[in-house]
């Protein structure tokens, strides 16, 4: 090894150091055998000039092999600390082992929900054509309509919708006997009511015309009072309209009269009006369009308003719109309202009604007791 004499802090290896030679006994190194026996010991052979290396005697009664050193385990230095809590997954391994060594038990289905804090509905099983049951239920025993249909048809049809079998046994005991010529046919088709009246009593026509008018403001008033009050009047599609009716509050003080014009509009026909219109309507309009109104009562029913015509071949002496307009002024001034019409009547081979529209009054009376 050469020395590094460049650097003055390290001076020259005070040992030599023989060269390395080959293993033999030229070099002072003895050659290493393994020994073909693993029980024999072996001791290598050093020359006289070195010395064998000092090898510590394995202690007493320790075996030939040599022991493994055991891992160092740091005792508690707390007195009365409790022990440690072994780990989830230790706890749940013990758990199996000890549910796998138990006894068998009856095989059963686990519960995939708590039972004291979600208990599942029970749905009825419905009722089938089978059981003997279904016949005597009605799939509509709970139907409470907020709607009531009334329908005119021809001359001597009413049909109403949507009814009670209360509301119908009511109006069979109070309507019905009020038609002196009865009635034809009377049958019930689910909640629709039809009736079929003798001898036309919606053509308005012979001595039982004013009966005729009477069951028309029957029907309102019972309406009413029953708590159901008119909507409004829609055509569905079929000929007549139907005049809708919707649940109300009971009404004890409304009272209905009506009325209908002529062809051409300048005759106006009030039947059996309130006292009240009946005394000071015509005086109002003769008032509000003068020399030009004739007044007529015709029996204790019906009183006539009329509006002149012109000398010679003119028309009236008033548009019909115009006099229309101050009818319903003045009634509605003794708080009478028109409410609805309602056509009477079939209708002509040309789509003209041969029957009369006739106007619903409708207004405030005394309670009735």
């Amino acid at each position: 090894m050469q020395p590094y004499g460049n650097y003055p802090h390290y001076g020259q290896h005070p040992y030599q150091q023989p060269p390395y030679m080959g293993a033999g006994p030229s070099n002072g190194y003895p050659p290493f055998n393994y020994p073909p026996n693993p029980n024999y010991s072996y001791m290598p052979q050093y020359p006289d000039n070195r010395e064998a290396p000092f090898i510590p005697p394995p202690p007493a009664g320790a075996g030939s092999a040599t022991p493994r050193p055991k891992a160092h385990r740091r005792t508690a230095t707390t007195p009365g600390a409790p022990p440690p809590v072994p780990l989830k997954s230790a706890m749940k391994s013990s758990t199996r082992k000890s549910t796998r060594t138990s006894a068998p038990e009856a095989l059963t289905r686990q519960a995939t929900y708590p039972p004291t804090m979600y208990n599942p509905p029970t749905i009825p099983r419905p009722p089938m054509f089978g059981n003997g049951s279904a016949f005597n239920q009605d799939p509509m025993q709970d139907f409470r309509p907020l709607h009531m249909f009334m329908v005119f048809s021809g001359n001597n049809e009413l049909r109403i919708e949507n009814i009670l079998k209360p509301a119908m046994d009511e109006l069979r005991a109070s309507i019905l006997p009020m038609w002196p010529d009865g009635v034809e046919a009377d049958s019930q088709h689910g909640h629709d009511w039809v009736v079929k009246f003798r001898n036309n009593p919606w053509a308005l026509q012979g001595p039982n015309a004013a009966i005729a008018w009477r069951i028309i403001v029957q029907l309102f008033t019972l309406f009413a009072r029953r708590g159901f009050s008119f909507l409004a009047t829609m055509n569905t599609g079929s000929p007549p309209p139907r005049l809708i009716f919707e649940v109300t509050p009971e009404d004890r003080t409304s009272q209905f009269f009506l009325a209908y014009f002529s062809q051409g509009g300048r005759r106006l026909t009030l039947i059996k009006p309130p006292e009240i219109i009946d005394d000071t309507l015509g005086s109002q309009l003769k008032a509000v369009l003068p020399r030009k109104i004739t007044e007529d009562l015709v029996d204790d029913d019906l009183r006539v308003i009329e509006v002149k015509k012109r000398g010679g071949f003119g028309g009236a002496e008033v548009e019909p719109t115009y006099f229309l307009m101050h009818v319903l002024k003045i009634l509605s001034d003794h708080g009478y309202n028109l409410v609805t019409t309602v056509p009477l009547g079939r209708r002509g081979p040309l789509g003209v009604r041969a029957g009369r529209e006739m106007l619903v009054f409708r207004g405030s009376s005394p309670a009735e007791t």
